[in-house]
């Protein structure tokens, strides 16, 4: 996805340039180092689906500034819940009606009083994390294959 996306407004714009800046001009940029080398048949084993964000409130008791989204994934595993760490680069209405890519079979993770019931994916960048999405409008609960 890039940051010159047509659906961004130009607040959201505006902060996500001003991010780059700042970690441009102040050498944080990192790359982490490639992990051991896995098998298919443990990625095969991880369910990764298409979802569309339906609700989205600030995670206030969070220890890092994040979001509890509410993500439909279609009528086969229906609604779930995350937590995800996207306010550098994500305003809060800006992930309304954004289809993600989300691992939907790790199990619940307790985080504080919330639970978690899959995984939103996403890239770490110098300006904070960005979700993988699909480029085009899919069903939800369109397996990655």
């Amino acid at each position: 996805m890039s940051i010159f996306c047509k659906t961004h407004s130009h607040a959201s714009l505006w902060h996500i340039l001003t991010k780059l800046f700042c970690h441009f001009f102040s050498g944080k940029v990192y790359i982490a180092p490639m992990k051991p080398i896995t098998t298919w048949d443990s990625f095969a084993a991880l369910d990764i689906r298409v979802g569309t964000i339906i609700h989205v409130q600030p995670f206030t008791e969070a220890r890092k500034a994040a979001y509890k989204l509410r993500i439909d994934f279609g009528s086969e595993i229906g609604m779930l819940r995350s937590s995800a760490q996207l306010k550098d680069n994500y305003f809060l209405n800006d992930l309304l009606g954004k289809q993600v890519l989300a691992v939907v079979n790790l199990g619940s993770k307790q985080m504080g009083h919330f639970i978690s019931q899959c995984l939103v994916l996403g890239v770490y960048a110098a300006h904070g994390v960005v979700l993988v999405a699909p480029c085009q409008p899919v069903e939800n609960g369109c397996p990655l294959g």
